[in-house]
């Protein structure tokens, strides 16, 4: 699968797998480490996602126009993932949430800076027909990492259960493989800023019938809120800390799993399709989750997993076969601009409804706005479609 895909895309996809290595070996235990160790608040794990996702969705949409402006991709994804690397270990060293909440943020700048670059250049290696098999590759080999990086976490956490500390120490090393793998990614012949340095300075030129697509996603952007609110919920049913560890590994697994093939189907019968049936599931997932039991938990991971790998990797596949005449930068750094927008919002909405009314309540609203952002994306891609951008086709 991957050896019909440019050598380019298969490296970015390894940097990724290693950088998702060192991410999620602190992910799941970062709650624990902030709450339980450091003793902060709950809330303040909502204003950490938060303050992260306005940093990358301002950074993205910057990295990503003037990238196209400079005519080059590879500082930004090297610069990038140089950041995070040096910040995640730091968050070891922490004796206050404010010095997390430092790093967590410096992270974020590293991650904002190089994504729109990166997924611009898999958009460039590729012909938009086949956008989302290349996209759901790098999802796959995004995702093993962070199911490599879970294992490894829960493993560490059983054998050495107050260590948290040190297990945070230890990011530093899968983060400096993936920064090493960065030296071997080239600058793409095709991407020389023929289309990025005529006009573009660091004003944003979407056409008009791109904004529908932005929206629609933004309002999903909404309903998916951070995936700690599911571990803290699943340790409300009486979940024990190593068991949700291996729930979000169980969610990672399938994720791996099957990105790579809803790709590829999302080429042949259409991204707009695959990314209905995705957010769809998504949202009935989240209702489901919401009335289940500790051991429900696991199928239910397992479909989240599943309706992830539907929407992720998709819905960029979906909005670069909508935008051809936009430079890839500037469209995906719109992209992660709209969707971190409004995924701050949703993020500090889901914690006001967690906290005044309750879990259940937050993910059945989450779950609502799930079904509604699919009924507002099978309207777009069941209009009539104009000659050069039709909408939920994957004619290129």
């Amino acid at each position: 699968m991957s050896a019909q895909l440019p050598a380019t895309v298969r490296t970015l996809g390894w940097i990724s797998f290693w950088a998702d290595v060192s991410s999620e070996l602190a992910y799941p235990i970062l709650p624990l480490f902030i709450v339980g160790t450091l003793k902060a608040p709950t809330w303040t794990l909502g204003l950490m996602e938060g303050l992260a996702g306005f940093v990358i969705a301002a950074l993205r949409l910057w990295s990503g126009i003037h990238s196209d402006r400079i005519g080059k991709r590879v500082p930004y994804i090297r610069w990038g993932y140089g950041i995070s690397i040096f910040a995640k270990p730091l968050v070891g060293l922490a004796m206050n949430w404010p010095f997390v909440l430092v790093c967590r943020l410096a992270d974020r700048v590293g991650k904002g800076i190089r994504t729109s670059s990166r997924d611009a250049m898999i958009a460039e290696s590729v012909d938009a027909s086949v956008s989302g098999r290349a996209y759901g590759y790098h999802r796959m080999m995004d995702t093993a990492g962070a199911f490599t990086g879970v294992c490894i976490g829960a493993a560490l956490l059983w054998q050495f259960p107050t260590a948290l500390r040190s297990i945070l120490l230890l990011t530093a090393i899968p983060g400096l493989v993936a920064l090493g793998i960065t030296f071997l990614v080239k600058e793409l012949p095709s991407h020389g800023g023929q289309e990025s340095k005529s006009k573009l300075a660091l004003d944003l030129k979407i056409p008009r019938e791109v904004w529908p697509v932005l929206a629609v996603l933004g309002l999903f952007g909404i309903a998916n809120s951070s995936d700690t609110y599911l571990l803290l919920f699943a340790g409300l049913k009486g979940v024990a800390t190593y068991q949700i560890i291996l729930l979000y590994a169980l969610f990672n697994l399938i994720y791996a799993i099957t990105s790579s093939p809803l790709g590829i189907l999302s080429d042949r019968i259409g991204s707009g399709k695959v990314l209905f049936i995705g957010w769809l599931s998504f949202g009935l997932c989240y209702i489901l989750i919401s009335r289940s039991s500790a051991v429900a938990l696991i199928p239910m991971f397992a479909l989240y997993g599943l309706s992830t790998a539907a929407t992720d990797g998709i819905s960029k596949a979906f909005l670069v076969q909508n935008g051809k005449s936009v430079p890839k930068g500037t469209l995906i750094g719109a992209q992660f601009f709209v969707i971190g927008l409004t995924t701050l919002l949703g993020n500090v909405v889901a914690g006001v409804i967690w906290s005044k009314y309750s879990p259940e309540t937050m993910l059945v609203f989450g779950g609502i706005l799930s079904i509604a952002s699919s009924i507002g994306l099978l309207a777009l891609i069941t209009r009539k479609p104009s000659a050069d951008a039709p909408v939920g086709s994957t004619a290129s």
